[in-house]
């Protein structure tokens, strides 16, 4: 039988993964809402990758579909990534948390200020050709992208798509379908290493993902039918508001 908080987590679900599809920072209403239902913050975390999983697994196929989704790059960029991912989450074992928001922040102010001064770049119709193989540039930032995963999931989404773009020369649309491809596999092994060690809430992180499952679905349709503009706009919006919450003074 379906509680009250059953349904909130349900409709948080829904609502997160459309932000993560179209932008990322959909953790920072799901993760928050666990902790607030009474999951230690480690439980909340690991529970909350069950959501991230299925999501970007259903926008992945959605974007794969639609013939946007450049899987082979995806593969050759996860490799790289998930190197980074297991030294990540290794190194922020023993880093403070406020800390960590703290550097986050910065770093997603500097990605806006570069979405904000050089709109060319993330207005480009052009897409980038398929390739075999990464340059040394494009290694090395997928090396960072999956320590930042490892180190902090929330706002990996902005990283990844700032990478996609300004250094790979993806454009809006293709470098989203790009990031929910990366996310899957990097929650993915996250989410293993969590069973691993029984830290998954199946019934919670059930009716978060069936959640998302929905949100996925419909931010794909958006992001697909709003273009490469309509996800700029959204992604400067909500890298704003992530950019406050993470700056925000302790109290």
């Amino acid at each position: 039988m379906f509680e009250y908080k059953d349904i909130v987590i349900f409709l948080v679900g829904f609502v997160s993964s459309i932000i993560n599809v179209l932008a990322g920072g959909g953790s920072l209403l799901t993760l928050p809402l666990l902790i607030f239902y009474g999951l230690d913050a480690n439980v909340a975390n690991a529970t909350n990758r069950v959501c991230i999983v299925v999501q970007s697994l259903v926008s992945s196929a959605s974007f794969h579909k639609k013939k946007i989704l450049d899987l082979k790059s995806g593969l050759i960029y996860s490799v790289p990534a998930m190197l980074g991912a297991v030294i990540g989450s290794i190194v922020a074992v023993d880093i403070d948390n406020d800390l960590m928001e703290k550097i986050i922040g910065i770093i997603m102010a500097v990605i806006l200020v570069v979405v904000l001064f050089k709109p060319n770049d993330f207005l480009k119709e052009k897409i980038k050709e398929k390739t075999s193989k990464l340059n040394f540039l494009e290694t090395i930032f997928s090396v960072i992208i999956g320590f930042y995963a490892g180190f902090i999931q929330a706002g990996v989404g902005y990283l990844m798509t700032f990478v996609f773009v300004i250094i790979g020369g993806y454009n809006l649309l293709y470098a989203n379908a790009l990031k929910m491809f990366l996310t899957l596999v990097l929650n993915a092994l996250a989410l293993a290493v969590f069973i691993y060690y029984d830290l998954v809430l199946w019934k919670i992180g059930t009716i978060l993902a069936l959640g998302s499952i929905f949100g996925g679905l419909l931010g794909t349709k958006l992001a697909i039918w709003g273009g490469v503009k309509f996800i700029r706009y959204v992604f400067i919006a909500l890298i704003s508001i992530f950019i406050v919450i993470l700056l925000r003074p302790n109290v």
